[in-house]
């Protein structure tokens, strides 16, 4: 018996590039089998990071582990007598188009709700199904702009990895359980919309919550404290500090022998006198200089690591987050990493596969 939490669960992926298909991922990572169609020329994630052109990219291929994935066009009504059968008997539908695309191939929600009213529907686009912005164009650096997520922090650079593909992604994924948890109770499908912009903007309450426009308490955690902020070391490393707390703040002022320093950690913001303080006594050590100093230290420090460093990390190796072939899950389930040990099945042009369970 297949003990995994969504077994059973079918779910067809009609996504492309990143949220979708890490949604599904995620799915797939917890027992669903996942059939993913694309389009004849595949998903243009396959060679969009690709070191190598003739070869599928390992970011697409992390996101599309484990499932069946099918090329097919289907502008071509030969395909969706097939197609709508596997519809009828799925539990979840992702799509990731501008809005009314799929409902003009005949795969609405309206038409698929039709054909399985248990089926659990989620469009995941980059605005939502309605309003002005419906059907603008748009990336992860958009919505995030949009949201207001660099308006309240120094951003000099795209943010990585991509914030609202990824968070998206994720409220697509708690839309949908809490929708099959309904559906056990009710007997009825769903029908989800899921806006990146806007879960970068729920994102967003500590700045809107108690005035439209911000507020300096936000400066505590925006770069304008000393005590919550990144550091540049002499050889170039980064360090960040997050002592909030006085205690932390303390424990960190005394292991850098700077008592002077506990008594200004809630000086007016923003603490440009303190951080240029403190930026001079870490700028003045080698990264494994602090690290000697604070590491041991309950400070709510930690250094920035490189991508070699984030595969050694003690915390990343002591709990097997990569592993040869697979890609590590953020979580558990008594104990274990979610994965299925279903292969990725990658059919030929124009291939509909069907359920296996």
């Amino acid at each position: 018996m297949d003990t995994a939490p969504l077994a059973g669960i079918r779910v067809i992926d009609l996504s492309q590039y990143l949220p979708g298909p890490y949604a599904t991922r995620i799915l797939c990572d917890l027992g669903a089998e996942v059939i993913k169609i694309e389009p004849p020329a595949g998903d243009p994630l396959r060679k969009m990071f690709s070191a190598n052109g003739d070869l599928d990219s390992s970011v697409y291929r992390m996101l599309n582990r484990g499932k069946s994935i099918a090329r097919l066009d289907l502008k071509d009504p030969g395909f969706m007598d097939a197609f709508r059968a596997i519809v009828a008997e799925a539990d979840v539908f992702l799509e990731s188009f501008r809005p009314g695309v799929v409902a003009r191939l005949g795969l609405g929600h309206d038409h698929c709700s039709s054909l399985n009213p248990r089926l659990i529907y989620c469009s995941l686009s980059g605005y939502g199904q309605d309003g002005p912005l419906r059907l603008a164009g748009g990336h992860d650096i958009n919505y995030c702009a949009a949201a207001g997520v660099f308006s309240f922090s120094a951003m000099h650079a795209p943010p990585f990895p991509l914030m609202a593909d990824h968070g998206g992604a994720m409220s697509a994924v708690n839309a949908i359980l809490a929708a099959l948890l309904g559906r056990t109770r009710h007997g009825r499908g769903a029908v989800l919309d899921i806006s990146l912009y806007e879960t970068m903007l729920s994102y967003q309450y500590p700045a809107t919550a108690e005035s439209g426009d911000g507020n300096s308490e936000l400066l505590t955690v925006t770069g304008g404290a000393a005590c919550y902020n990144f550091y540049r070391t002499a050889d170039q490393g980064v360090i960040t500090l997050g002592a909030l707390e006085p205690v932390f703040w303390r424990n960190f002022c005394e292991a850098m022998a700077q008592p002077d320093w506990t008594g200004r950690q809630f000086e007016a913001m923003p603490q440009e006198a303190l951080i240029d303080e403190v930026r001079g006594a870490i700028g003045s050590m080698t990264l494994e200089e602090v690290v000697a100093r604070l590491e041991g230290v309950d400070c709510c420090f930690e250094p920035v690591p490189d991508a070699a460093e984030i595969h050694a990390h003690r915390q990343t190796v002591s709990r097997c987050m990569f592993t040869p072939d697979r890609v590590g899950y953020p979580g558990r389930i008594d104990g274990h990493q979610p994965f299925t040990d279903r292969p990725t099945r990658d059919l030929p042009v124009g291939v509909l596969p069907r359920w296996t369970n």
